[in-house]
């Protein structure tokens, strides 16, 4: 897990502070359902897990759409923040 956050930090680290104070919502919520996903027991029942990798996989995706406003920033940021969230929701 904490791997995935390290490589989530570089992945973003590289952008403006206002570009990363945008994405950090998604960010956030990318650590947590890892965080989450991790943190269960392996003798979890299937329906938990599942229901944990549906998190992990939609929450994300729901902010970066839905939660995260790009339309002040210029071209390049946007494009660039746009980049950011596609290889964080490639980890």
């Amino acid at each position: 897990m904490l791997i995935l956050v390290c490589i989530a930090a570089l992945l973003v680290g590289q952008l403006s502070p206002e570009v990363r104070a945008r994405l950090e919502p998604f960010t956030t919520a990318v650590a947590e359902a890892w965080a989450n996903l991790a943190a269960l027991d392996h003798d979890g029942s299937v329906k938990t897990r599942l229901e944990a990798m549906r998190v992990l996989d939609q929450r994300p995706l729901i902010i970066a759409n839905h939660e995260i406003d790009l339309s002040s920033l210029n071209e390049e940021d946007q494009a660039a923040a746009r980049e950011a969230v596609g290889r964080l929701r490639a980890v």
